[in-house]
């Protein structure tokens, strides 16, 4: 069910987004300027995403200051399709922590 409904949603995607005017570089990158962050961050990911973006949520979480993780046992990456529950439990909780 949720590989169906992945392939609906990106259906003709890749043609929206690349001629939609949406891509900009950034000057820096905005991988360089992680620390600069300063909103309560909250990285969710599932154990069997991709190693790519296992990466990327490591790096956010050790250059965001304060950013948190969780990692949700297996799931891919579309955590809150896979686990909604699990995911909206994180979610509320991390948002209930807000002030």
């Amino acid at each position: 069910m949720v590989r169906e409904k992945v392939l609906e949603m990106l259906a003709g995607s890749e043609l929206r987004w690349r001629y939609s005017g949406l891509a900009q570089t950034l000057t820096p990158p905005a991988v360089g300027r992680l620390a600069e962050i300063d909103v309560t961050t909250l990285a969710v990911v599932g154990d069997i995403d991709m190693p790519d973006i296992l990466e990327i949520v490591d790096l956010i979480v050790a250059q965001v200051p304060g950013a948190r993780r969780v990692v949700i046992p297996d799931v891919a990456h579309m955590v809150n399709m896979e686990k909604p529950q699990e995911f909206n439990t994180h979610l509320t909780e991390f948002l209930a922590g807000l002030h």
